[in-house]
């Protein structure tokens, strides 16, 4: 069965199928012939390039509303949202088009048993336009919103295929496909009531 053999990318589209489904795709996938592996030009024209471009705003139009820690790895990871996120979060909402997740993850040092941030690592972006899902496969689209991977110079677009992004955060339509919009909302809503105290 499609939904019980083990693959991020596969899974994440699998679950999305029907018994019905399925047994179409097995059984048209049983009757091509056996080929070899794809050639370096077919799994590039197969790739989900990504439109996305750091927001030129960033950090000064972001709030953090999450961080974590990975004593492990010596790496600590914020999470920002630009005003549009919060507003839209705070109110239960889902994310607008304006809306911007920025995941920057840094390098750290250990000091007295903590863990002290030095220098950026790398970022993700999470951000959408008008338009942006309309060339993105069905079974991978996130509405209109797609996935960047930057250095920590903030330049060029490094992720070269955003694939396994999207079918790995598509389980969270209900959620504007972020994994931390709850974690997002709480502090939009707590950051509201501290201002108005």
């Amino acid at each position: 069965d499609l939904r019980e053999r083990k693959h991020e990318l596969m899974n994440a589209i699998a679950a999305q199928l029907s018994d019905a489904e399925i047994e179409a795709l097995a059984k048209y996938w049983s009757e091509r012939p056996a080929g070899g592996t794809l050639a370096a030009d077919a799994r590039k024209a197969a790739a989900v390039a990504s439109d996305v471009a750091f927001p030129a705003d960033f950090p000064a139009n972001f709030v953090v509303y999450r961080t974590s820690e990975d004593p492990e790895s010596r790496t600590i990871t914020r999470d920002w949202a630009n005003r549009a996120a919060l507003d839209a979060a705070r109110a239960g909402q889902p994310l607008p088009l304006a809306a911007t997740i920025v995941v920057e993850t840094l390098a750290a040092k250990s000091e007295a048993g903590k863990l002290v941030a030095e220098k950026p690592v790398s970022y993700v972006v999470f951000a959408a336009r008008a338009g942006w899902g309309e060339r993105i496969p069905a079974l991978l689209r996130n509405g209109d919103w797609q996935f960047g991977a930057f250095a920590p110079e903030r330049g060029a677009q490094r992720l070269k295929n955003q694939a396994t992004c999207l079918a790995c955060h598509k389980p969270q339509a209900a959620k504007s496909f972020l994994f931390t919009y709850d974690e997002l909302a709480a502090f939009a809503k707590k950051s509201a009531e501290t201002r108005a105290k």
